[in-house]
C-alpha cells in the first residue's frame, strides 16, 4: 500500500468520544500487525487543528484529500508535515466537546513530525550527511572480519543483502518507531569532506555516543515509503 492510496483502516460505527486508553490500543493493535515497514505510512500536511481535554483533533491534506484525524493531546504546527500508519475509522462520530459530529474520523495511536522522522531529510542521501552529535568522539572498534565503512561505501554493491559486521560511534538514535530502534553510526571514514554515516535498524538498545560493534544484513535503494528511501542501509542489526 502507498502514500497514494487511503488510509488503511479498520472499520468501526461510534456515536461517541471513546477513552483515551482504547483509542491508543486499537490502534497501537492495528499498527504492530502490519507487514513490512513503510507498507502503511501516511504522509499528512496539517491544516487545523481542534484541542480537548485529552485528544487534538487535526484537519490533514493527503495527496489533495482532506479528512479529520485525532491522536492523543499534543502540540501540531500548522504547516508541518506529519506521517502515521495506519487508523482506526470511526463514522458518526460525535464530540461532546464541540458539540459536533464528524462524519469520517480516524483514530491514530501515533503520529510523527517530519523532524522526529528517524532518517531525518534523507531524500538528501541521508547515509552520507554529517550527523555527528558535537560530544560524539567517532572512534571504531577493531574486531575481526570488521567491514569499514569507507570500503562498505566503496563497494556498497558487493555487500547487497549480505550480512556483515560493522563498528563505530552511535551520533543519532531514536527508538522504537516503526516497531524498531534507529541508529547512525560513523567509524572516522570520510567521503569529500564529511563523515561517512551508516543508519541501523535494530532491536537492541546503544546511546548516542556508545562504541558498538553491529551484524546486520546491507539492503540498498530502501524505500520506506512517504518519501524516504535510503541508498545504503544495514537492517535487523544484532549488538555484538
Amino acid at each position: 500500500m502507498s502514500c497514494n492510496s487511503k488510509p488503511k483502516v479498520v472499520e468501526e460505527v461510534s456515536k461517541a468520544e471513546p477513552p483515551i486508553q482504547k483509542l491508543e490500543a486499537q490502534t497501537e493493535m492495528n499498527a504492530s500487525a502490519t507487514g513490512p515497514v513503510g507498507a502503511d505510512v501516511h504522509q499528512v500536511v496539517a491544516k487545523e487543528t481542534l484541542e480537548t481535554e485529552r485528544y487534538t483533533y487535526i484537519l490533514v491534506t493527503e495527496n489533495k484529500e482532506e479528512f479529520w484525524i485525532a491522536v492523543a493531546k499534543r502540540d501540531i504546527k500548522i504547516g508541518n508535515t506529519y506521517y502515521y500508519r495506519n487508523g482506526l475509522k470511526k463514522t458518526d462520530f460525535y464530540s461532546q466537546e464541540f458539540k459536533r459530529t464528524f462524519p469520517v474520523l480516524y483514530l491514530v495511536g501515533n503520529i510523527i513530525d517530519q523532524s522526529e522522522h528517524p532518517g531525518g531529510n534523507i531524500s538528501q542521501s541521508a547515509s552520507t550527511q554529517n550527523q555527528t552529535s558535537p560530544a560524539t568522539k567517532i572512534e571504531s572498534i577493531d574486531v575481526p572480519n570488521r567491514i569499514k565503512l569507507s570500503d562498505l561505501f566503496k563497494n556498497k554493491n558487493n555487500f547487497n543483502q549480505k550480512k556483515i559486521i560493522v563498528s563505530g560511534s552511535c551520533v543519532k538514535a531514536n527508538y522504537q518507531i516503526m516497531n524498531r530502534n534507529w541508529f547512525h553510526i560513523q567509524d572516522g571514514s570520510t567521503h569529500d569532506g564529511k563523515n561517512l554515516d551508516l543508519t541501523i535498524t535494530s532491536q537492541d538498545q546503544i546511546q548516542v555516543g556508545d562504541k558498538v560493534v553491529f551484524e546486520g544484513v546491507i539492503s540498498l535503494q530502501k524505500d520506506f515509503g512517504a518519501g524516504y528511501k535510503y541508498d545504503i542501509i544495514m537492517e535487523d542489526a544484532k549488538k555484538k
